[in-house]
């Protein structure tokens, strides 16, 4: 999708968070396992813990989420971190937006429907 955020994570910090949580029969987490519960493939997981795939804000808060770790932890590089608040804040700033535009169709709306009404 074009004008999406992507994050490259610290793929070390990500497997290291993965292997330290054990498994139903005591063993560290499979990629596969992990990948199953945040709804990504096996090969993207993987790719991610070496660092060679991008993801985007929904898969680093399920991976965050799902790892126990925080969105920061995960993304490991301060320019990193910076990019994730600066999309943070474009998000919030749209949502303002979006609220204030609803606001305003509200008042038309109830406007219109007052000039309707019978006197």
């Amino acid at each position: 999708m074009a004008g999406r955020t992507s994050y490259l994570l610290n793929g070390e910090n990500v497997a290291k968070a993965r292997l330290a949580i054990l498994d139903d029969r005591e063993r560290p987490l499979s990629q596969q396992e992990l990948a199953n519960r945040v709804g990504i493939h096996r090969v993207t997981l993987a790719k991610i813990e070496s660092g060679d795939a991008r993801v985007s804000l929904e898969v680093l808060e399920r991976l965050a989420a799902e790892l126990g770790k925080s969105r920061e932890h995960l993304l490991g590089e301060p320019e990193q971190i910076d990019e994730f608040e600066r999309a943070r804040e474009r998000m919030a700033d749209a949502l303002d937006s979006f609220s204030e535009a609803v606001d305003l169709l509200q008042r038309r709306i109830r406007a219109h429907d007052g000039e309707k009404a019978p006197a």
